[in-house]
């Protein structure tokens, strides 16, 4: 999958705003909106995540495609909310 140039230059104007608005300075209008960053950054990552994955077709590639998700991202979670759970207790 070839990368989309202008969508990757407009993230990052999203996170410049989002950085920008937490820094305190509201410069602009535009950054003084920093939550509309955050909802742009959210809408171009989930448009090339459903690009990357648009092969994935019927429901037997969505259960693997969860299964991979869930093996990369939730089980690294999983020590440090034990860790967490052990501490306030």
């Amino acid at each position: 999958m070839e990368k989309i140039k202008p969508l990757q230059d407009l993230r990052g104007i999203a996170i410049i705003m989002v950085v920008l608005y937490h820094s305190g300075k509201h410069y602009t209008d535009l950054v003084s909106h920093g939550n509309n960053g955050v909802m742009l950054f959210f809408m171009i990552s989930g448009f090339i995540i459903s690009r990357a994955h648009n092969y994935d077709k019927g429901f037997y590639d969505f259960i693997i495609f969860m299964k991979k998700r869930i093996s990369r991202i939730h089980f690294p979670y999983f020590p440090i909310v034990i860790l967490f759970i052990i501490m306030f207790i």
